[in-house]
């Protein structure tokens, strides 16, 4: 069931923002948000909970980067401590810090993905294959509090304003884990010649194209 987007502005003193999402219910939808950085809109995967509680994601202004973005309730008496980070968890996967891009009392942005090639992956793919993720956020004040946002159905909508592919084959994902293992092997190495002479053979194996490949070429 599809449900029409509503848009509220914030006042200025509180945050730049439209909080723009599902009117009713938690589908993910192409929609609009607020860059808090720019506080230009920008097209957007958008899901909404019944209470408010809006998450976004989408391309940075002026930047192939891609952005989350979360934002209270804009009735909702709590505000974001700017100085604390935001933690998210991803199904039963551990909870990790997000690094923070920009933000105010009532929504922040955070980093998900650099832009190049496809999210093969790393957290956005990691959001894109989830059911579900919970962010613990810092209150002002003190203390913090949890929210669980669906994800079920953010994989489609993601891939369509990104423009990148909804799946990714098995052997793609498979080098692309593989090159990240060898190159934390490489930085793992204490002897600055050694570790040069690592990373140069990975460059050198940068035409591999399957992780059994890529293990061969290290050889």
């Amino acid at each position: 069931m599809a449900y029409a987007l509503r848009c509220v502005l914030v006042p200025a003193s509180i945050a730049a923002l439209a909080v723009c999402g599902v009117a009713r219910g938690q589908e993910w939808q192409r929609g609009v948000t607020v860059d808090p950085d720019s506080v230009e809109e920008l097209t957007a995967a958008v899901v909404e909970n019944a209470a408010g509680f809006h998450f976004a994601v989408a391309r940075a202004t002026a930047s192939e980067r891609t952005l989350g973005f979360f934002r209270l309730p804009a009735s909702d008496r709590d505000f974001l401590d700017p100085r604390r980070p935001l933690t998210a968890r991803i199904d039963e996967e551990p909870a990790r810090q997000l690094v923070r891009v920009a933000g105010g009392l009532k929504s922040l942005s955070f980093r998900l993905w650099d832009g190049q090639g496809e999210p093969v992956i790393g957290p956005l793919r990691e959001l894109m294959e989830g059911r579900e993720i919970t962010f613990e956020y810092p209150l002002h004040g003190g203390g913090h509090k949890n929210v669980t946002l669906p994800l079920l159905g953010a994989k489609a909508v993601i891939a369509d304003v990104l423009g990148v592919q909804e799946e990714i084959d098995t052997i793609a994902r498979d080098l692309a884990m593989a090159r990240t293992e060898a190159v934390e092997g490489c930085l793992a190495i204490a002897k600055k010649k050694a570790r040069e002479k690592c990373m140069t053979s990975l460059v050198e194996c940068k035409d591999a194209a399957s992780a059994d490949e890529l293990q061969s070429c290290l050889e």
